[in-house]
């Protein structure tokens, strides 16, 4: 059996795109004499659908899709992801998979795990399967298998959350019913670390079944899911044979011999991503160790083959793993191309404050861009070190952004300031124009008034203190968003990291506006390290020369919106305050968990968890937070706003 695996990065919503994209996989698949073409979980319309899966028509178009795809299928098998209608169930729809071939439809298969942890929901939508399907193709008996089918949750820190809860085992029905190879459709997001987990799991399953998988996983970026692709097969000893490249759509034919009716052994392939290739990251999509390149040979003996269990027949080759650091920057640029693309925008507007968020920022748009597409604000304030203003400038000189423009926020604040101060004229007058408070006096006829101006809203003590340091960051939001509403196709970039985020150490309106928060999952020990790694790899990166100065680098950072303002006035030191979000947040230790760890006192820990916790309702109103973490604030960490609970004692 020749197989190919098709990475595919599709649109959510765009069935007709994407039924195109699965249609040239088909087509590339059968020029390159492959019998089958293996695509991701849900492709036809995207994953995650959320609620559009309850959109009128919606699921229809899927089944129309696959109905038009069938009738195109001539020998090379169809095997695509969609969802299907059922009835007489709890749900109207199943998470499914499709065998497509010779005209029509050979098989079905619906997902047996519904996974219900994190981002994922699925049992708000669909019925689970209760069968398992092995389908001949090319004499080799498939088992079709659907992501979290193989997964269980194994993968998912916190423990298993599944619907059902998991009493059975689809991987061993399939083998016991005749499989003797496992293709897998699969969407599963990219977290950092996540991938090696996944293949040490696909191993172990390979070898306790003594059977190869061929697992196809879904690339590109939908809302605030990264996908990384790194679709993957393994013998049935264990062993890597083959893996797609990461960050990347790719498209990858390999042999696999099953039995009498197997092919005689031949060369791997890695054909040219087709459809979305344009979109895709340059210079940061290496694969993970097992990477074949295009031109290893087969090199086994078709003799040796087994006639229970198919096997893959070419040798391993293996290409160097990509850094921690390598990793992120590729997911993020990614997750911002993607983000564009999907929703029709261009352009990206950033406020640039000389610091390395803004900064870090602004490398990312423009790897994901092209820096003609991105355009930087500044906007300084009283408060502003000329070294700010410098560092912004030779940021925008050294990436050659599309655009860079200087709009001093002086007289805007100061402005604000007069008005929540009282100002001119007296505070309370009779028979005037101003905003009526209600009460006429009795037996007078007349009626009292309280100016715009009056003082009763914002007394003079606050406005130097926190007050007129939200002013500042509101205000600068203010022009952002202007400048997005009053030029077509521009989005406005947040800059916050998720230290910030997670401590409220940001302003409602302010430096929170955007449309996405590329760094909302990246704490600001990360930020540093992302950003030096940038600087000593830039060639990888796509960049002629360094592109963060040097200087915001190694400044302490400062929101500048006082007087020698540095962020350790409030917040502990970054590696302290990281490591208790991680522990609190990611990993849900409970505080006594994290002192015992850690060594931290107490007081310091209790503390920042409760800061943490009173946030929530910042977090709601922030932008879309791109996930590269285990836990990542937005949909999949739903935690009360108004709440009290404290662990008891």
């Amino acid at each position: 059996m020749r197989l190919a695996l098709a990475q595919i990065n599709p649109t959510v919503g765009d069935v007709e795109g994407n039924a195109r994209l699965v249609r040239e996989a088909a087509e590339r698949a059968a020029a390159a004499g492959a019998d089958a073409v293996l695509c991701p979980e849900m492709v036809l319309l995207g994953y995650p659908p959320r609620d559009l899966l309850w959109r009128d028509g919606a699921v229809e178009a899927c089944e129309r899709a696959v109905r038009d795809l069938a009738a195109a299928s001539i020998e090379t098998a169809i095997i695509v992801g969609h969802p299907r209608r059922v009835s007489g169930a709890r749900r109207d729809a199943a998470n499914s998979a499709s065998v497509l071939r010779g005209g029509r439809v050979v098989a079905t298969y619906d997902k047996q795990m519904l996974p219900g942890y994190d981002v994922f929901d699925e049992d708000r939508y669909f019925e689970p399967g209760r069968t398992p399907r092995v389908v001949d193709i090319a004499g080799t008996r498939a088992g079709i298998l659907i992501c979290e089918d193989i997964w269980q949750a194994r993968d998912v820190e916190g423990g298993q959350h599944l619907v059902p809860a998991a009493l059975h085992d689809p991987v061993r029905e399939a083998v016991e019913a005749g499989a003797q190879l496992l293709l897998i459709l699969s969407a599963s997001p990219f977290v950092a670390g996540k991938g090696k987990r996944h293949v040490s799991h696909l191993r172990n399953i390979a070898r306790t079944f003594r059977v190869p998988i061929a697992m196809v996983n879904q690339v590109g970026a939908n809302d605030d899911l990264i996908f990384d692709g790194r679709s993957i097969v393994v013998g049935a000893d264990g062993e890597v044979q083959a893996a797609a490249r990461a960050f990347e759509s790719d498209f990858v034919v390999l042999e696999v011999g099953g039995g009498a009716g197997g092919r005689q052994p031949s060369a791997v392939s890695r054909q040219p991503s087709g459809g979305d290739a344009r979109h895709e990251t340059s210079g940061a999509g290496n694969p993970e160790p097992g990477t074949r390149n295009s031109h290893a040979l087969h090199s086994s003996d078709p003799s040796s083959q087994s006639c229970h269990a198919a096997r893959i027949t070419q040798p391993p080759v293996f290409a160097p793993p990509i850094s921690t650091e390598h990793e992120l920057f590729a997911a993020l640029v990614l997750g911002i191309r993607d983000y564009f693309r999907k929703t029709g925008a261009t352009t990206a507007l950033i406020g640039l404050s000389g610091g390395i968020d803004s900064a870090l920022t602004a490398v990312l748009a423009s790897a994901a861009l092209g820096p003609g597409n991105v355009r930087g604000v500044m906007m300084p304030s009283r408060y502003s070190s000329p070294g700010s203003i410098e560092d912004s400038v030779d940021l925008a000189k050294r990436l050659r952004l599309g655009r860079l423009v200087e709009i001093p926020i002086e007289s805007a604040h100061a402005a604000l300031e007069v008005m929540l101060e009282g100002g001119e004229p007296s505070a309370v007058s009779r028979q005037r124009s101003g905003e009526r408070i209600g009460h006429q006096a009795s037996g007078t006829g007349t009626t009292e008034y309280v100016s715009p101006q009056s003082s009763v809203l914002a007394p003079r003590s606050l406005i130097p203190g926190i007050v007129g340091e939200n002013i500042q960051a509101r205000v600068r939001g203010v022009i952002l968003m202007a400048l997005s509403n009053a030029m077509p196709g521009v989005m406005v970039l947040a800059t916050g990291n998720k230290s910030e985020l997670a401590t409220g150490y940001c302003t409602l309106y302010g430096d929170m506006c955007g449309a996405l928060a590329v760094l909302g999952d990246v704490y600001k020990t990360q930020v540093w390290a992302l950003s030096r790694w940038i600087n000593a790899n830039h060639a990888a990166c796509g960049f002629d020369s360094p592109p963060i100065p040097q200087s915001s680098i190694d400044k302490p950072p400062s929101a500048e919106l006082k007087p020698d303002q540095t962020d350790q006035d409030t917040l502990p030191p970054y590696p302290v305050l990281d490591e208790i979000i991680r522990r609190w947040v990611d990993h849900e230790e409970d505080e006594e968990a994290i002192i015992a760890a850690t060594g931290f006192p107490p007081d310091l820990v209790r503390r920042w968890t409760g800061v943490i916790d009173r946030n929530e309702y910042k977090r709601r109103q922030a932008a879309i937070v791109l996930k590269v973490s285990p836990r990542t604030f937005g949909p999949g960490r739903p935690m009360p706003v108004a709440m009290r609970w404290r662990l008891p004692g």
